[in-house]
Parts: structure tokens; C-alpha cells; sequence
């Protein structure tokens, strides 16, 4: 037994002297695989330096110009051009509110905060505002369009706005009124019954929505020489009963001899006219 287990390794060493040649092979070329590994590993490493460096650098030439730019000692700026056609505003008004607005550089300033400025102005519609280079502010400023009154002592603008405005606007505009969250829609309502009854003759100088919802037209004749005729429009089908009026004005109260103080076409079939009452009787 002894012999046997003596016999047995030198057998295996002599009858596979090739194994250990092959296993050192192997193991030659491992050794090989990680010098190759090393030896790329270490090509790649300068390459990933001078990326990161190349990116350090531009991050600080850029913080060094966005420094510059910003500097309110560099392009600063030089004028304000007003852009628009006026009535009420003026240039020089213009100016002087933003004139406090613009100290920092071209770049630096808020234009969000210069516009908001401007459309805190009574008469201002609209702004517009923007960098002209290299060293100019522009305001395109819109004026606020007066279309109607509203009411006794407000206006209505051109886009449905109710506004309060310093002194006198302009005479012989029609008054509106309504409950102010109707503005909008009393004056859409003053646009197309106005364009109606503008071709048979008459013009709105009054419009009335109350707050249950009933409307009242006042109108003249585009010449002005008649007394108000009152339209009771109620408030069901409102526009369908303005072009009804329409329809018999032109064929039938045009010619009345003695005009209506009203018209109430609130009726499904017809209309009623109410008699203008005489001064004797307007006394008694």
C-alpha cells in the first residue's frame, strides 16, 4: 500500500509533464491580460484627464463673461425709444417712469418689471418691451381706446375693460351699464345691436343689463333730431327680439307721425307701443 501510494505521484508527474506546461501557459497569458488591461487602462486615463479639464476651463470663461456682461459698469444703457401714435399719453411720461427702472446693463434689466410698470398708467392698453443692441430700451405702448361709458363716472375700453380715468374723456359717448363682471359682455351685446340699427337709422346712446338679466336699448336717430325711443328687450331671445324691432321699425314705426316714448317687444307674436307723455302730463 505504501509503495502504491508513492508509485502514483511520480507516475501522474512524469505522464503529465504537459499539464503543468499548459496550466503555466494559461497562466503566462492571464498575466499577459492584465499587463494589456494595465497598459490600456492607463492610455485611457490622460485622455479623461483633459476632458475634465478642457470642461473646468470653459465653465470658468463662461462664469467670467456671464461676470462681465452682467457688470452694471459694462453696456450700460444709453435710450429709451417709444414706439406708438397717442392721444392722451405722452412720451415724456413714458420715459420718466421707466427712466429708474433701467440702471442695470443691457442685459441685467427685468423687462417683465419695466412692462408691468407702464401698464400701471392710466391710458396704457398695452406694452411691449425689448432689448434693441447694444444699448437701447423700446416701448411699444398701445393708448387705451374710450368706446363707451359705463355707468356715470367709469369708461369702457376697447376690450371690454372698466376703467377709471382723470378728467373729461369725450362727450356724446353712449352709457353702458351692467353689474361690472358683465362688462365684456354688455359691450359684445352694444357692438352687434348697434351695427343693426345703424341700418335703419338709429344709434344706440344707452344699454342697460339689470341684475336679473332683463336688457333696455336707448336710441336715436343717427341725425339726433328725435326724442329717445326706448326698446324693452326682456331677457329671453334678446337678439332675435332687437332684429324683430329692426323688422317693423323699417316697415311700420318709421313712419308713426307721433313716436312711442317705449317699444316692449317681450311679446311671442307682436310688440307694444307706449304713448310719450305731453309736458301737462309729465306735471300732473
Amino acid at each position: 500500500m505504501k509503495l502504491s501510494l508513492h508509485t502514483i505521484p511520480v507516475q501522474v508527474t512524469l505522464n503529465t509533464s504537459q499539464g503543468p506546461i499548459v496550466a503555466l501557459s494559461r497562466r503566462t497569458g492571464k498575466g499577459r491580460g492584465k499587463k494589456a488591461k494595465a497598459k490600456s487602462s492607463g492610455n485611457k486615463l490622460p485622455g479623461s484627464v483633459l476632458v475634465v479639464s478642457f470642461t473646468l476651463l470653459a465653465l470658468v470663461l463662461t462664469a467670467v463673461v456671464l461676470d462681465q456682461l452682467l457688470d452694471p459698469g459694462v453696456f450700460r444703457i444709453q435710450s429709451v425709444r417709444v414706439v406708438g401714435n397717442f392721444d392722451h399719453l405722452k412720451t415724456s411720461t413714458l420715459k420718466n417712469v421707466v427712466s429708474p427702472l433701467i440702471k442695470d446693463n443691457f442685459f441685467a434689466i427685468d423687462l417683465n418689471h419695466v412692462r408691468q410698470r407702464l401698464l400701471a398708467l392710466p391710458w396704457v392698453d398695452d406694452v411691449v418691451v425689448r432689448r434693441v443692441w447694444p444699448r437701447t430700451i423700446e416701448l411699444a405702448v398701445r393708448e387705451t381706446r374710450i368706446l363707451t361709458r359705463w355707468g356715470q363716472r367709469k369708461w369702457l375700453s376697447n376690450r371690454g375693460m372698466v376703467i377709471t380715468l382723470p378728467g373729461q374723456v369725450q362727450d356724446g359717448l353712449p352709457m353702458l351699464q351692467g353689474p361690472e363682471r358683465t362688462s365684456k359682455q354688455v359691450l359684445a351685446a352694444y357692438l352687434r345691436w348697434d351695427r343693426a340699427l345703424g341700418a335703419v337709422g338709429l344709434r344706440i346712446v344707452g344699454l342697460q343689463l339689470r341684475k336679473r338679466g332683463s336688457w333696455t336699448v336707448r336710441v336715436v336717430t343717427s341725425k339726433g333730431q328725435d326724442s329717445e325711443l326706448v326698446i324693452r328687450l326682456g331677457r329671453d331671445q334678446v337678439d332675435q327680439r332687437l332684429l324683430r324691432f329692426v323688422h317693423w321699425y323699417s316697415l311700420l314705426l318709421q313712419s308713426l307721425a307721433a313716436k312711442p316714448a317705449y317699444i316692449d317687444m317681450r311679446y311671442p307674436n307682436g310688440f307694444a307701443l307706449g304713448p310719450r307723455r305731453t309736458p301737462r302730463q309729465k306735471k300732473g
